[in-house]
C-alpha cells in the first residue's frame, strides 16, 4: 500500500530527526563533561603541587626544629654536667658579683631563646600540616567530582552511540523504503497503463455493439445517509503519492461494509483487484458511459453479470491506495473521465 509506505517513510524521517537531535544534545553534554574533567584535572594538579610544596616546607621546618632541639639538648647537657663547676668558674672569672649575675643571665637567655625558636618552628609546622590536610581534602573532593563527571560522560557517550546506531538504522530503513516506494510507483504506473488499455479495449468492444445509453440520471452510489464528498473531480495533490494529479472521480466517506449501489442498469465489465483502486467494479451502461466503484472491501458481482439500477454490487472499504473507508466513484464518457456530479440532480 503506497499510502502506508509513504506514512512509514514520513514517520521514519520524524524519528530520524528526533534521533539526530538527541545525538546532538548528547554530544554537547559529552563535550561539556570533558571540559569539566579537564578543568578538574588542572585543579587536582594545582592541589598536588601545593601539597608537594607544603610537604617540602614541613620537612624544612622539621629539620630546623630538630637542629634547634639538638642544640638545646647540648646546652642543657653542658649546663647539667658542669653544674656548680661552671658557676664557680663564672664566679672566679667574674670581675665582680654584677658581672657574675650577668653571665648567668646570658646562659639562661640563650636556653630560653632556643626554646622559643623551637616552639615557633613547632607551631609553624602544625600550621603547615593543617594547610596540607585541607589541600588533601580538597584534592579528594575533586577526585570524587572527577569520577562522577567521568561516569556521566561515559553514560552520555553510550547514549550518543545508541542514538548514532538508531540514526544509521533509520537511514537504512528510509533508503530501503524509498527504493521500495520507487519500485511500487513504477508498478503503479504500469498497472494504470494496463488498466487504461483494458478500459479502452472494453469501450471499443461496446462501440462495435452500437449499444445505447440506458438513459436517466445516475443513482447516488451509497445510501443517502452519506452524501458528503471529501474530494471532488479536480486537480489536487494526491494524499498517496504527493504529486499534483487529476482526481478522476469523487470520494464519499462511509463506514466499512456500507452497501455500494449500481448507479444505473448495465453490464459488469470489470470486477477485480487493482493496485491503486483495490477491489473495484466497472459497469457499462451503453452509449460509451461507464461507471467505476473503487476501494471496496467486498465485490458482490462478477464480469458479465447484468445489474439493475440500485442493486447492491459491493461493500465500502479501504483497499488499494486509500487512507480510509470510502467509495471512490468515477464516470467515463467515450474514453474520458468526466465530473460525476453532473449526472446527479
Amino acid at each position: 500500500n503506497i499510502a502506508a509506505l509513504k506514512n512509514q517513510i514520513a514517520s521514519s524521517k520524524q524519528d530520524l530527526a528526533s534521533a539526530q537531535a538527541d545525538k546532538e544534545a548528547y554530544d554537547k553534554l559529552v563535550a561539556s563533561y570533558m571540559e569539566k574533567i579537564a578543568v578538574t584535572n588542572d585543579l587536582i594538579a594545582e592541589l598536588e603541587a601545593s601539597i608537594a610544596e607544603k610537604t617540602n616546607e614541613i620537612s624544612g621546618k622539621q629539620s630546623a626544629y630538630e637542629q634547634k632541639y639538638e642544640l638545646f639538648k647540648l646546652r642543657l647537657r653542658v649546663t647539667h654536667e658542669e653544674g656548680q663547676a661552671s658557676y664557680l668558674e663564672m664566679l672566679l672569672g667574674a670581675e665582680d658579683i654584677s658581672d657574675f649575675l650577668s653571665r648567668v643571665d646570658r646562659v639562661g637567655s640563650m636556653l630560653e631563646y632556643d626554646n622559643k625558636i623551637m616552639n615557633t618552628l613547632k607551631d609553624e609546622k602544625a600550621d603547615l600540616e593543617e594547610i596540607r590536610a585541607t589541600l588533601e581534602n580538597q584534592k579528594k573532593e575533586q577526585e570524587v567530582l572527577k569520577a562522577q563527571l567521568a561516569a556521566d560522560e561515559a553514560d552520555m557517550q553510550k547514549k550518543s552511540e545508541e542514538a548514532q546506531a538508531r540514526i544509521d538504522q533509520l537511514k537504512s530503513d528510509i533508503a530501503t523504503s524509498q527504493a521500495y516506494q520507487a519500485q511500487n510507483e513504477k508498478l503503479r504506473e504500469e498497472f494504470e497503463a494496463q488498466l487504461e488499455a483494458r478500459i479502452k479495449e472494453l469501450e471499443e468492444e461496446q462501440k462495435k455493439k452500437n449499444s445505447k445509453y440506458v438513459g436517466g440520471e445516475l443513482q447516488w452510489p451509497v445510501p443517502l445517509d452519506y452524501t458528503k464528498v471529501t474530494s471532488g473531480y479536480t486537480w489536487r495533490t494526491s494524499p498517496i503519492t504527493g504529486r499534483k494529479e487529476l482526481h478522476n472521480g469523487i470520494d464519499i466517506p462511509a463506514p466499512l461494509g456500507t452497501s455500494v449501489y449500481a448507479a444505473n442498469t448495465g453490464t459488469v465489465v470489470i470486477s477485480t483487484w487493482h493496485y491503486s483502486y483495490g477491489n473495484y467494479i466497472m459497469i457499462d451502461h451503453g452509449g460509451g458511459i461507464m461507471t467505476l466503484y473503487a476501494h471496496n472491501s467486498q465485490l458482490l458481482v462478477s464480469v458479465g453479470d447484468k445489474v439493475t439500477k440500485g442493486q447492491v454490487i459491493a461493500k465500502v472499504g479501504s483497499t488499494g491506495d486509500s487512507t480510509g473507508n470510502h467509495c471512490h466513484f468515477s464516470v467515463r464518457n467515450n474514453g474520458s473521465f468526466i465530473d460525476p456530479m453532473q449526472y446527479f440532480k
